[in-house]
């Protein structure tokens, strides 16, 4: 498993890109029903956006840790294919 500092990738459905990097706020990630850790949670009343505790990779999946924060998922799964589609 190889540790990495930041991970850029292209969001499926919008095409934006999404950058994650450790000890900061995840940047252009968008909750929507099926991303939220329970369908009926909330974001935080402030807004608050997790941070990116780890970024690691497998040799297949790239792999996003994130702060507790309600309605957010803990962990978010990237593929090799959004990575390469993001813009640099």
């Amino acid at each position: 498993m190889k540790k990495l500092a930041k991970l850029s990738w292209r969001a499926r459905g919008s095409g934006a890109t999404c950058t994650a990097e450790v000890d900061h706020p995840i940047r252009g990630y968008k909750l929507d029903s099926r991303t939220r850790s329970s369908p009926f949670a909330q974001s935080e009343p402030d807004g608050t956006v997790p941070t990116v505790s780890w970024i690691s990779f497998d040799g297949d999946t790239y792999w996003v840790r994130l702060s507790a924060s309600r309605g957010w998922p803990r962990t978010i799964r990237i593929t090799q294919g959004d990575v390469d589609g993001a813009k640099v």
